[in-house]
């Protein structure tokens, strides 16, 4: 994972980000799929969507990285997969914060979003499919 403040127009906007995480590995982890961008629970609960504060790959159990790998616990989570890129994420993102007030919850944790389907594979924008997840916790 990245810690650094980024603003992805497409996949390839990631290009940099990605040599990060590749470097030095024995074997390629980018994958459609398993790289992601994410914001953190304090800027999500003040609904500040402009730009991502991490960059991640998602490793299987199986993968062998070398370097240092964060394991986030299991959590409840929100998911929400739209039609689109991240360039049209923000208004998902309004919906899983109107979603959360309306059922006493709260962010967890950083989301991650995720291209299903992008520029990458299709030529075709209709074709896009980008996920979301928020890690959530019950307010008292």
């Amino acid at each position: 994972m990245l810690r650094e403040r980024v603003n992805p127009t497409d996949a390839y906007a990631l290009e940099w980000q990605i040599r990060q995480l590749q470097k030095g590995q024995h074997e390629t982890f980018v994958f459609l799929g398993n790289l992601g961008v994410g914001i953190s629970s304090e800027r999500l609960v003040v609904g500040d969507f402009d730009g991502y504060d991490e960059v991640f790959l998602l490793l299987d159990d199986a993968d062998e990285y070398v370097g240092d790998v964060e394991t986030r616990p299991a959590a409840h989570c929100l998911t929400i997969s739209f039609r689109g890129a991240h360039g049209r994420a923000v208004p998902r993102y309004e919906q899983l914060l109107d979603y959360m007030r309306k059922h006493n919850l709260a962010p967890a944790g950083p989301s991650r979003e995720i291209a299903l389907i992008d520029d990458i594979i299709s030529d075709d924008p209709a074709t896009y499919v980008t996920q979301i997840t928020v890690p959530v916790t019950v307010l008292d």
